[in-house]
């Protein structure tokens, strides 16, 4: 009657049953495949992560051991002069060599102060005379005996400088013995470079 009727066999009617395993079977697909997708868009972000950290780490290792053999030179410089100084010498009679232009010049100098943080003598000059330290300096090694740090006295000069205690009652005071970060902060920047590159060259890869 139906095929006679509407020209069709009810019998090729599709299956209800079918149909709807179907679409539920297509909808499981369809939400694995999302989920497919966010874990996966998760661990690229997790990794992307994870090489930037390494990448970081390695310069910022690469970095502080730059940073710290600066102070090699200045530390033998301080403790020597501060053993002589502990023996009696006057600050004067140590000053062996010509004054150092710390706007300009590389070379290490040696500079002394009173215990209120005055300069009395030294080979380092700023702006033509002995440099003024900041008086926390001072105080701080006044606590600790001996102060490694930075040093920036006017912008674009900055200076790795290692200050000692003096505690001889006959010269008592401070040393100072500083250089140039120019070339170390030069070498931080190509280092930074380096490892820029090298994160980019191993993402694109990836």
């Amino acid at each position: 009657m139906w095929k006679r009727k509407y020209g069709f066999d009810s019998h090729r009617l599709p299956n209800m049953a079918s149909l709807s395993g179907f679409i539920a079977k297509q909808k499981i697909t369809n939400l694995w495949y999302d989920f497919d997708m966010k874990k996966i868009f998760f661990i690229s972000i997790f990794g992307l992560l994870i090489i930037t950290a390494v990448f970081l780490t390695i310069y910022t290792v690469g970095q502080q051991v730059l940073r710290q053999s600066a102070n090699d030179p200045q530390i033998q410089m301080a403790e020597d002069a501060a053993t002589q100084f502990q023996g009696g010498a006057a600050p004067q009679s140590m000053i062996t060599s010509g004054t150092v232009n710390i706007n300009e010049s590389l070379s290490p100098y040696l500079d002394f102060y009173d215990p209120s943080g005055n300069p009395i003598a030294g080979t380092g000059i700023l702006n033509g005379a002995l440099p003024n330290l900041p008086a926390g300096i001072f105080d701080y090694t006044l606590k600790i005996g001996e102060n490694r740090l930075t040093w920036q006295p006017q912008p674009g000069i900055r200076q790795a400088i290692v200050i000692v205690r003096i505690t001889n009652s006959t010269h008592p005071g401070f040393v100072m013995a500083g250089r140039s970060l120019r070339e170390v902060e030069i070498r931080e920047d190509n280092l930074l470079k380096i490892v820029a590159r090298l994160r980019v060259l191993l993402l694109y890869f990836l």
